[in-house]
């Protein structure tokens, strides 16, 4: 793991306990922003493949662990979602605008793909109406949360790599 990906994922992780708080505070009823999965898109954008997996991993089960909800269902989800933006990270410009909304919306079909698959799996009767719903609205959220959600965490990274990281000659930190 890079420290570029270290100074991303840590922050990242202490983040899911105050974006899980943030969705139920402000937004307490109604059709919630599922910020854990552009916090996953996020991961995807910085992290390797290998390195993503993991860091989505243990984001949902933060989640899972926080919100008494069935182990291993976001786990399973947040891993695959940064999984899939890291891999298609790859085959675009992962710094242009564009390419971050639209992998925000890979990572949402993704992502809730997964755990509609995981909870049905387990016997749980969800309806393909349901899921169409949540789907619709967490596309929508992500493409609105995904870039100044990015940019904070990307300004948290600088911030620590300023305090953990030599600078070079000239200066600047190693990730400026």
């Amino acid at each position: 793991m890079t420290r570029r990906e270290i100074l991303t994922v840590i922050p990242a992780l202490f983040l899911v306990p105050l974006l899980k708080v943030m969705e139920f505070v402000i937004f307490p009823s109604g059709q919630r922003p599922d910020l854990l999965i552009v916090l996953a898109v996020c991961i995807g954008l910085t992290c390797d493949v290998w390195n993503a997996l993991p860091a989505g991993f243990l984001a949902g089960l933060l989640e899972d662990l926080i919100a008494w909800r069935i182990r291993g269902v976001r786990a399973i989800s947040l891993a695959l979602a940064a999984g899939a933006v890291s891999l298609g990270a790859r085959a675009v410009n992962p710094d242009a605008p564009a390419s971050r909304l639209t992998l925000s919306v890979v990572a949402s079909v993704v992502g809730d793909i997964a755990a509609f698959g995981v909870i049905r799996s387990l016997g749980f009767p969800l309806s393909p109406s349901f899921f169409r719903g949540v789907l619709v609205n967490t596309v929508l959220w992500s493409l609105a949360l995904v870039l100044p959600i990015n940019w904070a965490l990307n300004g948290i990274s600088r911030l620590g790599a300023r305090f953990f990281l030599p600078e070079d000659s000239r200066g600047r930190g190693m990730l400026a």
